[in-house]
């Protein structure tokens, strides 16, 4: 399945997106290819829910979800 371009994501498509940027160390494009969509879409979900903080790096990131959930 090939994502279109303005098509939206289901909700189990973004509750995959986010387990993959929480619990794995893949890169960006990493895990379009293996969701078939766009690396952009995947940084736009990962800005819009601040799941990891690249702080201007393109290959190191601080897991916000991890700081978040140690502080409660």
């Amino acid at each position: 399945m090939f994502r279109s371009q303005g098509r939206h994501f289901t909700s189990e498509e973004l509750q995959k997106i986010t387990v993959f940027l929480r619990t794995t160390d893949l890169a960006l494009s990493e895990i379009a290819a293996r969701l078939c969509c766009s690396r952009s879409a995947i940084a736009a979900i990962n800005r819009k829910l601040r799941i990891r903080d690249y702080r201007g790096f393109r290959t190191r990131w601080v897991s916000n979800y991890d700081t978040e959930t140690s502080q409660s």
